[in-house]
Parts: C-alpha cells; sequence; structure tokens
C-alpha cells in the first residue's frame, strides 16, 4: 500500500532524508521474543540505492498480489527476498530460515535424487 501510495520517487527521497541515530531507543523491546545486538552496524554504503529505487519502481509497476508473482519481478533476486523476510521477521514476528533444503533429503538422496549409500 504504502508503494502504491506515494511511489518509489518519493520513499527514497524520505529514505535519503533520514538523519542517523535521529530517534531515541524505546525503554523497553517492542518485539521482547527477538534476541538482537543493541547496534546494527548498517552503513550507507550497505545500501545501493539506485538498486532500491530499481527493485522499488519494477514493484510498483507490476503490482505483486503475492510472493510468486514477486518472484517473477526483475530485479528482485534472493537477497531482495532474504531482506523481505528478515524485515518480515521483525515486523510480524514470523520467524525466517534460509538453509539448503538439500541438506536435509540425505535418505532420501542428495540433490541429484540418488540415495546415498
Amino acid at each position: 500500500d504504502l508503494l502504491q501510495d506515494l511511489g518509489p520517487d518519493r520513499i527514497i527521497r524520505e529514505f535519503a532524508a533520514l538523519e542517523p541515530g535521529a530517534a531515541p531507543a524505546p525503554a523497553q523491546p517492542l518485539l521482547p521474543h527477538l534476541i538482537m545486538p543493541a547496534h546494527h552496524d548498517v552503513r550507507e554504503s550497505d545500501v545501493v540505492m539506485h538498486r532500491l529505487h530499481g527493485n522499488m519502481a519494477a514493484a510498483a509497476e507490476r503490482g505483486p498480489a503475492d510472493f510468486a508473482e514477486l518472484l517473477l519481478v526483475p530485479g528482485v533476486g534472493a537477497r531482495t527476498v532474504r531482506a523481505l523476510a528478515l524485515v518480515a521477521e521483525v515486523v510480524h514476528g514470523a520467524p525466517c530460515r534460509f538453509s539448503d533444503p538439500g541438506r536435509f533429503s540425505l535418505s532420501h538422496g542428495g540433490k541429484d535424487r540418488h540415495p546415498i549409500p
């Protein structure tokens, strides 16, 4: 909804206008089920603004209704999906797990589906 209301250009402008450290830390954590360090080292160099803008513009243009449609948006890859899953963990409390499903299929064979002797 926010992407449709504001558009990717305005979201990027608002993001760029944020000052680091402007908001004081809350006295009590809002999500007690999350165990997080007091400081997350995310630097400005970690965010590629033109890529973020491109992903948001492509998503706004296509308007994906579900996860399958989101994966079809050009520019949305594994890193974007992982970032969205981590945000969902913080916002909704839904744990995300990114691991190789092939690791757990050894009793039925490896990734090539051939049983391991």
